[in-house]
């Protein structure tokens, strides 16, 4: 877990401006319990594409992602990468009971994590048992996560799975305001992600530019022109996924750039931060 006090690679105090300290486990954990896990934490920057815990392993620590997108994937009998799914900052890699990695977690992104000894946590979390709470919460929620994602390919047509991923990106302004998303993730990911091939998803890609929906500025960006379309093209039609999706902070492999920051709804937690 992130403690109040971890230090970073260069050995440079790093906790008080720690970018989840409102949305990781330790927002439930009390700064006693905290404190003790000072000593056996460090941040540390992982590449895109870097293994941060191969499968089969059993991890020597707990990570909290603080930064970029952690893929969840498994390698068939044929060599074909699978993405399972995308860790977001605030959640967990690694097993706090130690058991062996049944699957891999690679850097999507550039990332960066706060590493913590897992004997550490163990042993500070037995002697405070309620501190096991914060554990389960963060679990449940990457099972949500998991559950959303299926969810939101099932019934869909390759277009439309596109269309959705578009969609969702981006919170509805009510204004013809033209956005722009950034995408995050490989194109190799992304495929894999929404259950297509690279080339499939380029030809959604460009059938809806040919469509006047969308504009490809470069791979890794494009704009919305007609979000109405899009919505209809990707059976948008239950808002509470893509609010549940915004509310929960979850970025699904790309990031709107020119938008206001998301405000929710009363009683609801505060969503992802859409910045340039």
């Amino acid at each position: 877990m992130c403690p109040s006090q971890p230090v970073d690679t260069n050995g440079n105090n790093a906790c008080h401006d720690c970018p989840v300290a409102q949305s990781g486990p330790c927002q439930w954990l009390d700064s006693s319990l905290r404190d003790r896990l000072v000593a056996a934490s460090v941040q540390k920057s992982f590449r895109q594409g870097e293994t941060i815990l191969p499968s089969g392993q059993p991890p020597a620590w707990v990570g909290i992602v603080l930064s970029g997108l952690v893929k969840i994937s498994t390698i068939d009998e044929q060599g074909n990468e699978h993405v399972l799914q995308l860790l977001h900052p605030g959640e967990m890699v690694g097993d706090l009971f130690g058991s062996p990695a049944l699957f891999s977690f690679d850097a999507a992104t550039d990332t960066r994590l706060c590493l913590t000894q897992r004997s550490s946590i163990k042993e500070a979390f037995d002697r405070n048992p309620e501190a096991y709470a914060a554990h389960l919460r963060i679990a449940m929620r990457q099972l949500l996560e998991q559950h959303f994602a299926q969810l939101a390919m099932r019934g869909r047509n390759s277009l439309q799975r596109v269309a959705y991923w578009i969609s969702t990106q981006t919170p509805d302004t009510g204004t013809d305001r033209l956005l722009s998303v950034r995408i995050l993730l490989s194109r190799r990911d992304l495929a894999s992600l929404l259950k297509m091939s690279v080339e499939t998803v380029s030809r959604n890609l460009h059938q809806l530019e040919d469509r006047g929906i969308i504009r490809v500025i470069t791979p890794e960006r494009l704009e919305i022109v007609d979000a109405v379309r899009l919505r209809l093209i990707a059976r948008d039609q239950d808002s509470r996924l893509k609010e549940n999706l915004l509310r929960q902070g979850w970025e699904w492999g790309a990031r709107s750039v020119n938008l206001p920051r998301y405000t929710p709804k009363a009683g609801q937690r505060p969503a992802l931060a859409v910045r340039p």
